[in-house]
């Protein structure tokens, strides 16, 4: 059984995963099995013992990843990521004054 480990003769699932159709599955939503144990999702946070995807996103492959692919995880939800963006840290923001028209960062007239 994937992602199972034989340990005197019987398979035994990651910590914190269960077998589910042939399959080890993590029993915390957002987890996914890393190095013999379920762990949050890369951008996920855990919060009482469960891994909270930003708000607009999916845990795709271990990662918490945005359902629009113009935006990335920010602050806890996904937001625009344009050339107008920049980073501070490891997560993008907005330049002060910047609106959000259709998935675009826009500044305002005269401004760029």
């Amino acid at each position: 059984m994937p992602d199972s480990k034989l340990k005197s003769g019987l398979c035994y699932c990651a910590t914190g995963s269960v077998p589910f159709k042939n399959i080890c599955k993590c029993t915390t939503p957002n987890a996914f099995i890393k190095n013999e144990a379920c762990a949050c999702g890369v951008n996920a946070t855990n919060i009482s013992n469960s891994c909270i995807c930003p708000t607009g996103s999916t845990l795709i492959e271990g990662v918490c990843k945005c359902s629009n692919p113009k935006q990335a995880p920010v602050n806890g939800a996904c937001q625009c990521f344009t050339k107008f963006s920049y980073l501070v840290g490891s997560s993008c923001e907005f330049p002060v004054n910047s609106t959000n028209v259709s998935n675009a960062c826009t500044c305002p007239t005269g401004c760029y």
